[in-house]
């Protein structure tokens, strides 16, 4: 979508980066959602069947750490939501 990688440079132009962390937790869940995404993938009987939107939306509904919340979770969506990409 082309708002979305206009939205991603103007936030790269503020400062906002992708970049290295020492974060166990942030660590913990890019694994999970790799290891999910093999196991989805596999699930699939040729790459080209490989429903890449549906596995990607369904990592919207992930709940991850944000202290400032109550019971500290919130939705992946919410966070992207918040930032205006969504």
């Amino acid at each position: 979508d082309a708002n979305f990688i206009e939205k991603e440079v103007e936030l790269a132009k503020e400062g906002f980066t992708i970049s290295k962390t020492n974060s166990r937790s942030m660590l913990g869940n890019m694994n999970a959602i790799s290891e999910n995404t093999k196991h989805r993938c596999s699930t699939y009987r040729s790459y080209e069947a490989i429903d890449f939107d549906h596995i990607e939306d369904s990592f919207m509904d992930w709940l991850v750490s944000d202290k400032t919340r109550p019971y500290y979770l919130k939705r992946v969506g919410d966070y992207w939501k918040e930032k205006g990409l969504i």
